[in-house]
């Protein structure tokens, strides 16, 4: 064989690094008047094309109310449940028969009652799977807590 041990355990390494992996995360922006704010939960999604998720935003209750929620793009089906926000939870799905190709999950326009830095904003996935319906393993849905960007 020509190739020897230390070569093939440095093979065997690096195509154990390339596992998928989707990452959640929150940013901010203006909202459309001063005393709102734009959320925006962001799927970012490495060594896969999206074929699938299911996950939540949550945040203390009476931290926030919610003046709008949209599942934004036209690259699959995306749906949200807000019917527990006033417990603090919006759900949130989507599936493509051909990969999502934006990373906004779920956009919405809220009016913070303390800081959002003191809301306790969190996202999590809690399924996803790529274009074949293979699953992303549990360990590499990585969660989110707090927000990114300024207002």
């Amino acid at each position: 064989m020509p190739f020897g041990l230390p070569l093939v355990r440095l093979l065997a390494a690096v195509l154990a690094a390339v596992v998928p992996t989707l990452r959640a995360e929150i940013t901010r922006a203006a909202g459309p008047s001063a005393e709102l704010v734009t959320l925006q939960v962001h799927l970012r999604p490495t060594d896969l094309v999206l074929g699938s998720y299911q996950g939540s935003l949550r945040w203390k209750p009476g931290s926030l109310s919610i003046v709008s929620v949209s599942a934004p793009g036209k690259d699959g089906t995306r749906m949200f449940n807000a019917a527990d926000s006033a417990k603090g939870i919006v759900r949130f799905a989507g599936f493509s028969t051909s990969g999502f190709t934006g990373t906004d999950a779920l956009t919405l326009v809220v009016k913070p009652v303390r800081p959002l830095e003191r809301a306790g904003l969190t996202v999590a996935v809690d399924v996803a799977g790529d274009l074949a319906g293979k699953a992303v393993p549990k360990d590499r849905l990585i969660p989110a807590r707090g927000v990114r960007g300024g207002q």
